[in-house]
């Protein structure tokens, strides 16, 4: 689910010209790579002793963009706002149970004392959060319903994950009974 989510970001990033990407994951899962583009790939316990060190190290190596796929990792959060202050872009993924979510959870994972300020850093940072859920697909498999969060003020609309799964289920790709396990 959210590797491959990522993965198609920097896809994404790749084919409208970013030129410099790291990624930091532990264990590797996302290789990159094309001409004329540097694609490097840090794992954490063999190339940096930590998240937070991966995203430092990155930032120094003047990365365009920097995917962490644990931004809840410690020191990993303020590690990606220092990056994100330096011009990188910056996608970190978060286990949590909704995109409203992340933002609570990665601020409680801090001591009490730098919640204020992380706080005032996140909201001057984010750009979107993209919660997901992977749901079965009919007949088989999984197919993702994703939730996108905006910032206050954005011209686009929010897309909740009720309107994402309505939307499956409308397609016939989801069946409507598991819309009670989502939302019970």
């Amino acid at each position: 689910g959210k590797t491959t989510t990522l993965a198609a970001l920097i896809d994404h990033a790749l084919a409208h010209g970013a030129r410099h990407v790291t990624t930091v994951e532990d264990p590797i899962e996302l290789m990159h790579g094309r001409a004329q583009v540097v694609v490097s790939h840090r794992q954490v316990g063999a190339h940096c002793v930590s998240f937070a060190a991966g995203i430092e190290g990155a930032t120094r190596a003047d990365s365009e963009l920097i995917v962490v796929s644990e931004l809840d990792a410690p020191g990993a959060l303020e590690a990606a706002l220092d990056a994100v202050s330096s011009g990188a872009l910056v996608l970190g993924a978060v286990r949590t149970s909704s995109a409203a979510g992340a933002s609570e959870h990665l601020l409680r994972a801090l001591p009490s004392a730098r919640r204020a300020r992380v706080q005032t850093r996140l909201s001057e940072a984010v750009l979107c959060t993209l919660g997901q859920r992977l749901l079965p697909r009919k007949p088989s498999g999984l197919i993702a319903a994703y939730e996108v969060l905006l910032p206050p003020g954005e011209t686009y609309e929010n897309l909740t994950l009720e309107d994402a799964v309505n939307t499956l289920i409308a397609q016939g790709l989801v069946d409507a009974a598991d819309k009670k396990l989502i939302f019970s």
